[in-house]
This record gives structure tokens, sequence and C-alpha cells, in this order.
């Protein structure tokens, strides 16, 4: 059995430290970065 290739990107980043706004743009931004490079699901693990 084969199954469809995809690319995933997996983000492990620290936090701003303190602000909440920050810390959800750097995270929007890491995702635009791997939209751009073809990732096709993003992995933010639990911090």
């Amino acid at each position: 059995m084969t199954y469809p290739a995809f690319k995933a990107a997996l983000a492990h980043v620290a936090p701003v430290f303190l602000n909440k706004d920050a810390t959800v743009e750097k995270a929007c931004s890491l995702i635009r970065e791997a939209a751009r490079n073809g990732a096709q699901i993003i992995v933010f693990p639990e911090t």
C-alpha cells in the first residue's frame, strides 16, 4: 500500500517572555515561512 507524500514542518521555538501578542506574531511568521517552503502541515510541540 502506498500513501500520498506530504511536506511537514516542525517548529520548536521559545515564546516571547510575558508577551502574548509577540508570541502569536512569532508563530504566525514561522507558519508563513513554512508555507512558503511548501509545508502542508506545521507542528508546534507543547511548551
